[in-house]
């Protein structure tokens, strides 16, 4: 079995290593804002749907009260 070659950290691959990390946590950065984004687009979406079903509701129940009524009014006038 091969026994792998220890490195030596010296100081400007250290420096090195800390960009490359720094780089990545940047990158992390914008992914994560760029998610924040859509997952508000997301929401907002919801929302409206959300709104629309709200008023499907309130129009449905506004027609079922009124012909209920309309029931009533000729029931009532017929007897």
């Amino acid at each position: 079995m091969a026994v792998m070659a220890r490195d030596t950290w010296t100081d400007s691959r250290l420096d090195d290593l800390n960009q490359r990390v720094s780089d990545l946590d940047q990158r992390m950065e914008a992914g994560f804002a760029d998610m924040r984004a859509e997952f508000r687009e997301v929401r907002a979406e919801i929302a409206a749907t959300n709104r629309a079903l709200v008023q499907l509701n309130y129009t449905m129940l506004g027609a079922m009260l009124v012909g209920f009524l309309g029931v009533i009014a000729t029931i009532i006038t017929q007897s």
